[in-house]
């Protein structure tokens, strides 16, 4: 098998170039977990509200995720706050897996999304 066709398999009248239709996949994928982890982000942030581990907003304007790492079949989104006191309002109200939970409800939808 020459180097050209490698990763490639005639179906039918068509050829399908297997490593491409992968990369658009990890792509596309990325992108929509990335959507979602915006939309986490604000689910979360809506979990701190006075009374409830917001005072002055500082908390809530430092949550944020990181850049979508996508490793072979894995895709990964993280999410931080860069306030000392954040886990101890963490602690306290929970603020952080209530938002994840109503989030996790969303994924299959922003999973499924085609550009």
């Amino acid at each position: 098998m020459s180097s050209a066709s490698r990763g490639k398999v005639k179906a039918g009248w068509r050829e399908w170039n297997g490593p491409q239709v992968l990369q658009n996949v990890q792509r596309d994928t990325a992108q929509n977990m990335g959507r979602w982890g915006d939309h986490a982000v604000m689910l979360i942030r809506a979990q701190l509200y006075p009374g409830h581990g917001y005072r002055t907003g500082k908390l809530q304007r430092s949550i944020h995720r990181t850049p979508v790492v996508v490793n072979g079949k894995f895709v990964t989104v993280y999410f931080r706050a860069d306030t000392l006191y954040a886990g101890v309002v963490n602690k306290r109200y929970n603020y952080l897996s209530e938002g994840l939970q109503d989030a996790q409800r969303d994924l299959g939808d922003y999973i499924n999304k085609r550009k």
